[in-house]
């Protein structure tokens, strides 16, 4: 079948442009700023939903066989971009000002034109990043206003979580909108001692509003309920069991107005000298420790862990945001010497394990995940489970995931050998002898069967810059773990 999609899109626009036949008067915009534009009824009704709505449900009115219809929040130079969109699909991006996208972004959103939000965040992320970081204050307000940025949420979301402690910070407090406030504070792994998490939410709240005096010995009760409006969801979200008694009493004990009166009476308690019971509230985990790898590649393994198979689609990855392994450093080669002795008295006996380690001189990973425990046991050379994998991949941005060779099982029958660790030999190994981890050395064999599929490397011996073991713990199981 031919097309002749480019002529068609060319006689739309012609028709646009020359105003020919037009049935519908949009007045878009507000003084000195305003157009009215002349267009087709049924084009707008077949290619906007906004418009589509608004026509069959008579919200626009009909005078001398013209539709007329005002609509002052979009800017004419956005609307005549989205109409040329409309009408000949096309859209040439590369000519828009980053703040004309953001522009072109919203109205796309308010005329419901999800296909072009998410070309238009695409092609933000991908073209005007280093723009995006430089303006991430003001642009936040805007994107976590709209349900339908998901993908510009998501990268501002990574972007606050690389450097959580820059953006906590007096100068910018006062510009974060609330939902990146909350976002911060809720998390386990925003690692800020919380009582300073707790001075930093009373300056934001009294931020807002310049009127309250410095000094609170001289609020009166409205003011210490107008704070209490403005950290109503904020107030939930602090940790107050895991301050200390002195902290308690010198940074909470003066605004104990603004706390709930269950709370205070609660952790007053909890702090006092001739009461304690015991109460676990979630603790705040540092970020992962690792020279090797960080959080995304930490959300990888995860996914792996999981089963999850699509080794190159994000659509069934976890994020380093819904994570559900802490990922705990037992060992690393550099601090604690490349010997056997300091492997086994670190890792051993410890739960699950994941091993990554750095190929000596390149950006190549190796490793491989033990879901039991690695241990030296008489009774039996090796310790049998269904579910570890070996892997091989790449440092770099997005090259854990993209580079990645994962190995699983061959066959059914082989399921019971995929890790081990030999009596009395000094190394972990996994398979029969598919990977070994030796001192400052890897070594990969396939002579003795493939336990694992596919090959993640040619077989040899490969000398190490660095080992990392890591225990893989739960996160509904942290607080059990930070406290006993």
């Amino acid at each position: 079948m031919d097309t002749f999609l480019s002529t068609l899109s060319n006689d739309l626009n012609k028709i646009l442009k020359n105003e020919l036949c037009y049935d519908f008067l949009i007045t878009i915009g507000e003084e000195p700023d305003i157009k009215t534009f002349k267009v087709h009824s049924a084009i707008l009704c077949a290619r906007c939903p906004y418009f589509q709505v608004a026509l069959s449900n008579n919200w626009i009115k009909k005078e001398n066989d013209k539709f007329t219809f005002t609509k002052p929040n979009i800017f004419p130079k956005t609307f005549n971009v989205i109409l040329i969109h409309l009408y000949g699909g096309i859209i040439d991006l590369n000519e828009q000002e980053s703040s004309d996208l953001i522009l072109l972004l919203e109205a796309s959103d308010e005329l419901c034109l999800s296909e072009l939000c998410e070309h238009i965040q695409d092609f933000i992320i991908t073209k005007r990043l280093v723009w995006l970081r430089e303006n991430f204050l003001s642009l936040a307000k805007i994107v976590y206003q709209h349900l339908t940025f998901d993908r510009l949420q998501k990268l501002f979301t990574e972007m606050i979580y690389e450097n959580p402690k820059d953006l906590f910070k007096l100068e910018t407090l006062s510009e974060l909108p609330e939902d990146i406030i909350l976002f911060l504070i809720s998390r386990d792994d925003f690692f800020i001692k919380e009582v300073h998490i707790w001075e930093q939410i009373i300056k934001w709240g009294m931020l807002k509003y310049p009127h309250l005096d410095p000094d609170i010995t001289y609020w009166t009760m409205k003011d210490f309920e107008t704070l209490k409006n403005r950290l109503r969801k904020s107030i939930p979200l602090i940790r107050f069991y895991q301050m200390s008694s002195k902290e308690f009493k010198e940074k909470v004990v003066p605004f104990k107005k603004i706390l709930p009166e269950i709370l205070y009476n609660n952790i007053s308690r909890f702090h006092s000298r001739w009461f304690k019971f015991s109460f676990r509230s979630s603790a705040r985990v540092k970020p992962i420790d690792s020279l090797i790898i960080n959080y995304k590649d930490a959300a990888v393994l995860a996914s792996w862990i999981d089963g999850k198979n699509k080794v190159n689609d994000r659509s069934v990855m976890y994020e380093f945001y819904n994570n559900p392994y802490n990922f705990k450093l037992l060992y690393r080669g550099s601090r604690d010497g490349f010997s056997y002795e300091m492997l086994k008295k670190q890792c051993y006996y410890k739960g699950p394990t994941i091993i990554v380690a750095k190929i000596e001189g390149k950006q190549e990973l190796i490793g491989g995940y033990n879901p039991i425990y690695w241990s030296t046991s008489k009774l039996a050379y090796f310790s049998q489970t269904k579910k570890g994998f070996i892997f091989s991949t790449e440092k770099g941005q997005d090259n854990f995931q993209e580079k990645a060779t994962v190995a699983r099982m061959k066959y059914n029958y082989y399921s019971q050998h995929t890790t081990y660790t030999y009596k009395g030999y000094p190394y972990l190994s996994f398979g029969y002898n598919n990977l070994s981890f030796i001192e400052r050395e890897c070594q990969v064999r396939w002579s003795y069967g493939y336990y694992f599929t596919p090959k993640i490397k040619d077989q040899g011996n490969y000398p190490l810059d660095e080992l990392e073991v890591f225990a893989l713990i739960p996160k509904s199981r942290i607080n059990e773990y930070l406290i006993n």
